[in-house]
């Protein structure tokens, strides 16, 4: 499932304990709605001729000095995350790793967002005691959420999931501008 309830958002809720299960759900659905934003506000700026590049939820960024360490004792299962794609993705020049804290629902949460040189990423979610509420690959705004194995395991391949083939077409960037 690309970006929202169905199935296969449900089907990826898997090992995910059933009392966070609703709030996994409304998690991923708001991250949707901060990545079509975010990616919204970059193709309006381009389509103007202004310059398209916006720190994607800047102030909620985590920066720490030796970022190879868990200088802001983030939990294990976070900074793990974090470890994993640095080595993955950032020691390979393959792209970018960052980490960012964020009220959603009230609740904080940790959002790990990974993008490549080109359009494509990953997104994972934690609540503030590094449970996972959600793993899902990324093609600038569409998610196509999935099990944890499943998404790292595209790591390696940098292939796209059946779910988004076809998200160059899919994406706002490959669509006509309306006039």
């Amino acid at each position: 499932m690309v970006s929202g309830f169905g199935s296969s958002a449900l089907w990826s809720l898997r090992g995910i304990p059933s009392a966070h299960a609703r709030h996994a759900l409304e998690v991923r659905e708001e991250f949707g709605r901060i990545l079509l934003e975010h990616v919204s506000d970059a193709y309006r700026r381009h389509l103007s001729g202004q310059d398209a590049s916006r720190p994607f939820l800047n102030g909620d960024r985590l920066q720490w000095e030796r970022w190879r360490e868990n200088q802001l004792h983030l939990p294990r299962s976070v900074f793990d995350s974090y470890t994993f794609y640095l080595a993955a993705i950032h020691d390979r020049d393959l792209g970018s790793v960052r980490v960012y804290r964020k009220r959603c629902h009230g609740r904080p949460v940790y959002a790990l967002q990974v993008t490549t040189d080109g359009d494509s990423g990953w997104l994972e979610l934690y609540d503030e005691n590094g449970l996972l509420l959600g793993a899902g690959r990324t093609y600038l705004e569409l998610i196509a959420w999935d099990r944890l194995d499943a998404v790292r395991g595209q790591v390696q391949s940098m292939e796209l999931p059946p779910a988004l083939r076809d998200a160059p077409s899919r994406t706002l960037w490959g669509k006509r501008p309306r006039d």
